[in-house]
């Protein structure tokens, strides 16, 4: 039977946790039956593991080739041999040639340009093309690249998309290097290798003297967004400047980020709650997390942190926060002068100017390269773009006037915070004109249901969060008072609109469909499809007076689907609930959904926690009334026992309170409530006490 050779490669997120390659050799009729073989000696060797690796990796056995050992796992093995993507067979690794000293000789080691073309490529994106000669650690991880299929979309299309480019294989390695970097300078970011190679295919067509570097064109506007300052803040925990970052040093950041590292995420909160964050030059951020590093207590008091980033943002850029904090604690304050003299030759030209609401026009932030000369010893800050956002603008040093066209919307990360203190800071009439909103603006989560529209290729595109319309009638009855006296609908209109024409298939005399016709009635007009429309008004009462708001609901009611002709069975309901949460989210009712605060991670666990804490108290009233009434009923339940004239009426009525009282201890303790079980056990105990005292009163009166 032949021999078949499979490889494990480990996802990252386990590499990431100490997962290594393993590699096995099997006997098996076929390739498939191979791999079906390698997975199950896997799942014994391993147990619950093989979610921690990629589908292996196949070749028949031949001689020649490397082989691990016959159904016996080696790690070691998968460290000295490499697929080879070409020939689609395991190979050895090629190790330099050794000297007789036993070094390995300079002039034998494997050059970049002799790797094969995707190999090159990768190697290249991740390290550069200095040093010429191949590192044996970083082939390996440039192979890891290659087949990791959850790598970043970008650094996965540049993979794809050059050896598909036929004059790539015979560039320089220093001509690949700068396509690679054209094509990261790209802006927007290229995510797919279609759009990768046809940027290539122009660029090798272009001569030298007309490729222009990106970084040279200083006009160029880069909106600069909370996920690239995530990335900054991970790549200054890891030490890694963020103007001299390699692909490798982002792929590492990334995983930093997935892993929701503690002192990432205590920074990362930090800076993204400060107003203008995005207009802070990113060398300033490097330095001062880097300083702050040096205080092990910055990452878990979120206090001194907080302090220490107000008085460096404030004394290098001249940003101003609330009064409470202008005296910070001696820790803080110490690690800011220590940031502030390790900052204090790079910018001595800095011009902070207040423009008013919240702008700030920063001259000398971005340097000039060609008026100053710096020292050795001091800092050098890279040129960087001008950045604009809606909440600040740095300008570059000629002070040019911004226009309105030049300011981009922000990130949706502070959007629900921004919103609910702007609501709080109304006073007067506008604080009274949004009472209903601000009470009814926040939804349960528990009462959402969120549907994800996917690709073909799994990705989400669209993100529909829909809410449950009970759930908005509770909230207007709350308000407003019960339906029909507080507040309620009026059906106004209520009609059917014709929508698109019908169509039905063409069959052939071989049953077979050639083409669409208009569909037709027996009279021959059009069939078209109909969508019910209903018009309402709805009213409420509200301080004494009456509100009155018109909306529309539609339904599909006739039309076509991949079963044929359907047709809504209640389409005046679903048009009546479409219209009614309609016109309650014009008073506010879920606005938070509508506002699209929903997509926002960090507000969507806020919500959640708060309205865990919300329904926490409610299921606490309900246990104190169902307590209480429990009580009530024990109480009128035994008083009857002990007033019984028969046995047999003590027994009835005390089953029948045991039933409910057991119902009870199986509620509670289906959610683990052992103190309330505890209590009912109790009440248990003491309902046979009383039967048997009332039973024992009736066999007293038999025996006299």
């Amino acid at each position: 039977m032949p021999l078949f050779t499979c490889g494990f490669p480990p996802k990252k997120s386990a590499a990431a946790n100490g997962t290594v390659a393993l590699a096995i050799a099997v006997e098996a009729k076929n390739a498939k039956l191979a791999e079906m073989k390698a997975t199950m000696l896997l799942e014994e060797a391993f147990p619950n593991s093989t979610s921690n690796f990629f589908k292996p990796k196949i070749c028949a056995d031949r001689e020649g080739l490397p082989r691990p050992p016959v159904d016996q796992f080696d790690a070691d093995w998968m460290t000295k041999n490499q697929w080879n993507e070409e020939t689609k067979e395991y190979e050895a690794i090629e190790l330099p040639e050794q000297d007789g000293n036993g070094e390995a000789g300079l002039t034998s080691s494997k050059t970049i340009f002799e790797l094969p073309i995707d190999v090159r490529v990768a190697y290249i994106l991740m390290y550069g093309a200095e040093p010429d000669a191949v590192d044996m650690e970083h082939l390996s991880n440039a192979y890891d690249l290659i087949n990791d299929d959850e790598a970043e979309p970008r650094l996965r299309a540049i993979v794809d998309a050059l050896p598909r480019v036929p004059q790539v294989k015979s560039m320089l390695v220093t001509s690949v290097e700068k396509l690679i970097e054209a094509i990261q300078a790209k802006s927007p970011a290229m995510t797919t290798w279609p759009e990768v190679k046809k940027f290539a295919d122009s660029w090798v067509q272009t001569a030298n003297a007309d490729r222009t570097p990106a970084a040279a064109n200083k006009d160029v506007t880069v909106t600069r967004t909370y996920d690239m300052l995530d990335n900054e803040i991970a790549l200054a925990i890891r030490g890694v400047n963020p103007l001299h970052a390699k692909a490798a040093d982002v792929t590492a950041a990334k995983e930093l980020i997935n892993q929701r590292d503690q002192t990432w995420r205590a920074w990362s909160t930090s800076l993204r709650i400060i107003v203008g964050i995005l207009d802070i030059d990113r060398e300033i951020i490097f330095k001062m997390i880097t300083a702050g590093l040096s205080y092990p207590e910055f990452s878990t008091n979120s206090d001194i942190r907080r302090k220490f980033i107000h008085k460096c943002l404030s004394e290098r850029c001249g940003m101003t926060f609330d009064a409470e904090e202008k005296t910070a604690s001696n820790t803080a304050s110490k690690a800011a002068d220590s940031q502030q003299k390790e900052l204090s030759g790079q910018d001595k030209s800095l011009k902070v100017q207040n423009l008013g609401d919240g702008k700030f026009s920063i001259d000398g932030l971005m340097g000039n390269s060609e008026k100053t000369i710096e020292p050795a010893n001091e800092l050098v800050v890279a040129p960087s773009p001008s950045v604009t956002t809606t909440k600040a603008e740095v300008q570059p040093e000629n002070n040019a006037p911004t226009t309105d066209d030049a300011i981009t919307t922000d990130d949706f990360q502070t959007r629900a915070s921004v919103l609910e203190k702007e609501l709080d800071s109304k006073e007067g009439d506008a604080a009274k004109n949004l009472d209903i909103w601000k009470r009814v603006q926040r939804t349960d989560p528990a009462r959402t249901k969120r549907k994800d529209t996917r690709d073909n290729s799994g990705k989400v595109i669209r993100t529909v969060t829909s809410i449950r319309p009970t759930y908005q009638y509770m909230r207007a009855t709350e308000i407003f008072g019960p339906f029909g006296i507080g507040w309620g609908v009026d059906v106004l209109e209520e009609r059917f609109d014709p929508g698109i024409p019908l169509m039905e298939g063409i069959i052939d005399s071989a049953g077979r469909e050639t083409g669409k016709k208009v569909m037709r009635d027996g009279d021959g007009k059009i069939l078209t499809s109909l969508n019910h429309t209903m018009k309402i008004m709805l009213w409420y009462n509200h301080a004494g007076a009456r509100g009155e708001i018109i909306a529309y609901g539609h339904t599909k009611y006739l039309y076509a689907s991949k079963f044929g002709l359907s047709v809504e069975e209640e389409p005046s309901k679903k048009s009546l609930t479409d219209a009614t949460t309609k016109a309650l989210s014009s008073l506010g009712f879920s606005a938070d959904v509508y506002l699209g605060m929903f997509e926002d991670n960090e507000y969507t666990q806020e919500n959640e926690y708060e309205h865990s804490i919300k329904n926490a108290s409610d299921k606490a009233e309900d246990s104190v009334r169902l307590r209480k009434e429990l009580d009530e009923r024990f109480k009128a339940n035994t008083e009857t026992m002990r007033n019984a004239v028969t046995s047999n009426e003590v027994v009835k009525i005390c089953s029948s309170l045991t039933r409910v009282i057991g119902s009870h201890i199986k509620s509670a303790k289906a959610v683990a409530d052992t103190e309330h079980v505890k209590y009912l056990e109790s009440r248990l105990t003491r309902l046979e006490e009383i039967k048997a005292e009332c039973l024992a009163k009736f066999e007293e009166e038999k025996k006299q």
